[in-house]
C-alpha cells in the first residue's frame, strides 16, 4: 500500500499495526472469546500505540502547515 501524505504511514499500519501480505478479504476477524495475552498480543497492541502516535505527530503537524498556508491568503 501507499503511504498516506497526511498521516505518513499506510492504512494497514495504521489499521492493524503492520503492513499485510494478503488482501484484505482473506484477513479473518479474531475469536470472539477473551483468550490469555500472549507476546504477540502485547507486541501487537504496542504496534497500534507506536502507529497512531506516528499518525497523530503527522496530522498535527500537516495541520499546522495547512493552517499557516491558509492565513497566508
Amino acid at each position: 500500500m501507499t503511504v498516506h501524505s497526511t498521516t505518513g504511514v499506510t492504512p494497514n499500519r495504521a489499521m492493524l499495526g503492520r503492513e499485510v501480505l494478503l488482501p484484505a478479504s482473506l484477513i479473518v476477524a479474531p475469536p470472539e472469546e477473551n483468550m490469555p495475552q500472549s507476546g504477540y498480543v502485547q507486541d501487537f497492541q504496542e504496534n497500534l500505540r507506536q502507529a497512531h502516535q506516528q499518525v497523530r505527530q503527522a496530522m498535527d503537524s500537516s495541520a499546522v502547515a495547512e493552517k499557516t498556508y491558509f492565513d497566508q491568503e
